[in-house]
C-alpha cells in the first residue's frame, strides 16, 4: 500500500483479509501471519502470529495512503487498547503481542521492557490514529481529523525544531456535531480541523489561542 503497487482493481481483494476474522481480523489485530496458514501460534510464537507495532503502524499508514482511514482508526484503537491491557496486567510494553489473547500479556518469546518500536503505539498510532493529528510542520500546518466523541486534550505537542502545541476540544454528543476547540501554539500554525459533519481551516497567530 505505501509503495502504491496494489492495482485499484485489485484493492478490495487485497484489503480483505484484515477485516476477515479467520485470517488477520483476530482478538489483537493484526498477526504477522494469517490464522488460516500452517504453523500459526495463536499466543504469537514471535514471527508465527505475533501482534508487531512496527508491522501494524506500516499498515496502518498504508491504509491512510488509500483514503481508508475509518479502517485504520478501528485497528489502531484495537491495537492501542490490548497494548494498554497488557500494559496493566504486566507493568510493562512488549516486544510483540498475542493476537488471540485479551491483551493480558505478551506474547510468547516476546521480550519485556521494551520501548523501541512498541513506543510507537502511545505516541505515533494513539496521536495520528486515534486522535487523528496529522502534523505537516515544513508547511506549518496541521490536521486535526476529530472522530472521538470523548474530551481530549493534548499538552506540548511537538511540532517543528522547538515548537509546540496545545489542544483540547469538549465531549460531543454527535461525530456531526462541530468541535468545540482551544488552540494555542508557540509559533504560527494553520490548522485543518475535519469532522463527519464538516471542516474548517483555523489560523493560530503564534503564542496566542484560538
Amino acid at each position: 500500500l505505501l509503495a502504491g503497487v496494489v492495482p485499484s482493481h485489485r484493492l478490495e481483494r487485497f484489503l480483505a483479509p484484515l477485516e476477515n476474522l479467520a485470517q488477520f481480523n483476530r482478538t489483537h489485530r493484526i498477526p504477522s501471519l494469517s490464522a488460516d496458514s500452517e504453523g500459526y501460534d495463536p499466543h504469537g510464537g514471535y514471527w508465527k502470529g505475533g501482534v508487531w507495532p512496527p508491522t501494524n503502524y506500516m499498515v496502518l499508514r498504508g491504509l491512510e495512503k488509500i483514503g481508508r482511514s475509518a479502517l485504520a482508526r478501528d485497528i489502531a484503537l484495537n491495537h492501542l487498547d490490548h497494548v494498554a491491557k497488557a500494559l496493566q496486567k504486566t507493568g510493562t510494553l512488549w516486544e510483540n503481542y498475542s493476537p488471540d489473547d485479551d491483551g493480558s500479556a505478551g506474547a510468547g518469546h516476546s521480550t519485556p521492557d521494551f520501548v523501541g518500536w512498541t513506543g510507537l503505539v502511545p505516541t505515533a498510532v494513539l496521536l495520528e490514529f486515534v486522535l487523528g493529528l496529522k502534523p505537516e510542520a515544513p508547511k506549518n500546518r496541521l490536521v486535526w481529523d476529530l472522530r472521538t466523541l470523548d474530551a481530549v486534550t493534548v499538552e506540548r505537542y511537538p511540532f517543528g525544531a522547538g515548537s509546540s502545541v496545545n489542544l483540547s476540544c469538549q465531549a460531543r454528543a454527535s461525530v456531526y456535531d462541530e468541535p468545540k476547540v482551544v488552540i494555542t501554539a508557540d509559533t504560527e500554525l494553520t490548522v485543518q480541523l475535519l469532522w463527519a459533519g464538516g471542516g474548517k481551516i483555523l489560523t493560530i497567530p503564534k503564542d496566542t489561542s484560538c
